[in-house]
């Protein structure tokens, strides 16, 4: 990917970060389905 930029540039720097935030996110949304769905059926079982 970097080949293809001729030189780095202050854009690509910010698009990596924006990038870097995003996947970090996702990645706190992910954790945050996984336990609310851990939650629900520990509840359901418990029922």
């Amino acid at each position: 990917m970097t080949a293809f930029l001729p030189a780095p540039q202050p854009g690509a720097a910010r698009l990596r970060g924006l990038a870097a935030e995003s996947h970090l996110v996702g990645a706190r949304v992910v954790y945050f389905v996984t336990a609310l769905r851990t939650i629900t059926i520990a509840a359901y079982i418990e029922a």
